[in-house]
């Protein structure tokens, strides 16, 4: 999933706003990580909500890895 897919998703789903996305956006371009860490970042969403959305999307169970 690209990114401007995954941001136009999380937008859609009422996750982000339209201005959260391009905020991200603008932080991924500064700081050349990937938009889900520069959405977590700017505090957004965080990594839990993030792979919630990924595993409902690809219709796979999330884990955790800390456990």
């Amino acid at each position: 999933m690209s990114a401007n897919r995954l941001g136009e998703l999380l937008v859609r789903e009422k996750l982000i706003s339209l201005q959260q996305l391009r905020e991200a956006q603008n932080e991924q371009k500064k700081s050349g990580q990937n938009l889900g860490f520069a959405l977590a970042r700017l505090g957004y969403v965080n990594d839990e909500e993030i792979t919630n959305f990924l595993s409902t999307q690809y219709r796979l169970p999330a884990g955790n890895l800390d456990d």
